[in-house]
């Protein structure tokens, strides 16, 4: 996500930049709670799993629905290889597929 947003925020409007902002929050705060849990040995409930999950899913489809074909329509070819080269660079970096 912070790739994303280092990469990508300059590049949209205001309102696509404040949900991408106000997910990728929403995102980090249902992880931070999850490692909590996690770290206190807390019981994870399935309902809560399904819900981040969905959440996770619904941004998702919102990225590849709407953010992306922003990006191809308002961003040059040039742009968008460079913008593809740091995150295939940055995932090299940390060992990601």
């Amino acid at each position: 996500m912070a790739d994303e947003e280092t990469l990508l925020l300059g590049l949209v409007s205001d309102a696509l930049r404040s949900r991408l902002r106000a997910e990728h929050d929403t995102l980090r705060s249902l992880f931070r709670s999850l490692d909590e849990t996690l770290d206190s040995n807390g019981p994870l409930v399935i309902d809560d799993l399904a819900n981040r999950v969905a959440t996770l899913r619904a941004h998702i489809r919102w990225e590849e629905r709407i953010l992306f074909p922003h990006l191809q329509s308002h961003v040059s070819a040039e742009e968008l290889r460079f913008i593809g080269d740091r995150l295939h660079d940055r995932q090299r970096l940390l060992g990601t597929p």
